[in-house]
């Protein structure tokens, strides 16, 4: 079981200037992909291969949030030699878990959301939790999406740690100038109203909040829909779309849904 490692040209708009000889690796359970939550990754893995020497890991392959989690743990528990190649290696709470002690070299923890506390609960779950939480000391650095896992890291016991927002361009989601009616003819919709309920990832609330729109969307007729990757949800007008069409999407939409099960902790 292996973790897939991405060549450095697969990075979306990758320009080549001369590396540094810094060594930096980066662990990701999800491709880096410029959709969705991974733009923040995306956009740091872009940054991170122009300016050093740079190694991507993700692991791909598993839908289900559970089976994920411990695929993703044993390919990164047999990553340990690599780890020590880099100066510095970029963790989530789930690589950091699979850490050996008294790691040599350089790190940093980055924590975009923790697993719903039903998963937590469980026995896989806990040795998770206490796993990374017994390497968090070892970290030089913790870089959090919002001040609340800010607090919480700092409480596990975290040293110095930072906020940097999920940021996006607001111009990118200006209502659409050009007409509606090809586009959603093209994706399989109609002139309904639209309701986004995002990716239906485990952990996303697709499906609880389909089956909380449910009779409401029937009755008002409105057009319940997901897209990118995981599961569809039945019930669910579920879309593979391209970035562009992505935020043309977000544009045309009446009002975003999101319910969802993991700790976000957005602000």
């Amino acid at each position: 079981m292996k973790l897939a490692e991405f060549p450095s040209n697969a990075l979306p708009h990758a320009q080549k200037e001369p590396p540094l000889p810094l060594k930096v690796a980066m662990f990701s359970k999800h491709e880096v992909q410029p959709r969705g939550g991974n733009i923040y990754n995306a956009a740091l893995a872009d940054y991170l291969e122009r300016i050093t020497r740079f190694r991507l890991f993700s692991v791909r392959g598993c839908s289900s949030g559970p089976a994920r989690r411990l695929r993703y743990f044993l390919a990164c528990a047999g990553l340990q030699a690599e780890r020590s190649q880099n100066d510095v290696v970029i963790e989530d709470p789930v690589s950091l878990a699979s850490r050996r002690p008294r790691h040599k070299g350089r790190s940093i923890l980055l924590v975009h959301n923790l697993p719903s506390r039903r998963w937590q609960d469980r026995s896989f779950g806990k040795f998770l939790q206490y796993r990374w939480k017994q390497r968090l000391r070892e970290v030089d650095l913790v870089v959090t999406v919002s001040p609340y896992y800010a607090r919480l890291m700092a409480e596990h016991g975290a040293g110095q740690v930072v906020v940097i927002p999920n940021a996006f361009d607001s111009e990118e989601l200006s209502p659409a100038a050009t007409a509606a009616g090809p586009f959603l003819q093209h994706l399989g919709l109609d002139s309904r109203p639209i309701v986004y309920l995002g990716e239906p990832h485990c952990g996303k609330g697709v499906q609880r909040t389909r089956q909380l729109l449910a009779a409401q969307a029937k009755e008002s007729g409105w057009q319940l829909v997901s897209s990118g990757g995981g599961v569809p949800v039945a019930g669910v007008s579920h879309l593979k779309l391209s970035r562009e069409d992505y935020l043309r999407l977000l544009q045309l939409a009446a009002v975003t849904v999101m319910l969802p099960d993991e700790i976000e902790g957005w602000p």
